[in-house]
C-alpha cells in the first residue's frame, strides 16, 4: 500500500500537533530528516521510499489516544513500539 505525499503530511502534521512540536522535529524522528515535512507543504515533492519509511515509522509511533485520521490507509506497524 502506497500513501500520498498529501496522506503522509497529513500524518505529519496530526503527530505535530498531538505532540506540541514541529514539522521539523517530526522530520528527524520519521524521517531523519528536518525538512521533508517542511517541503511536503510547499507543494515539493520526495521519494517514494521516503514517504513509505515515513508512513511506516508513523504507524509503529502512532501516539495512544490519537486516532488515526480518516480515509488515510493505515500500514501494519513494523515492530511493537508506540510513542
Amino acid at each position: 500500500m502506497r500513501l500520498s505525499a498529501d496522506d503522509v503530511l497529513s500524518l505529519a502534521r496530526a503527530y505535530a500537533d498531538c505532540m506540541d512540536i514541529s514539522l521539523t522535529t517530526v522530520g528527524v524522528r520519521a524521517a531523519n530528516n528536518d525538512k521533508m515535512f517542511v517541503n511536503l507543504a510547499r507543494g515539493r515533492t520526495c521519494t517514494v521510499r521516503s514517504l513509505e519509511r515515513a508512513a511506516h515509522w508513523f504507524a509503529d509511533h502512532w501516539p495512544k489516544g490519537l486516532p488515526w485520521p480518516e480515509g488515510i490507509p493505515r500500514p501494519e506497524p513494523r515492530s511493537d513500539r508506540a510513542a
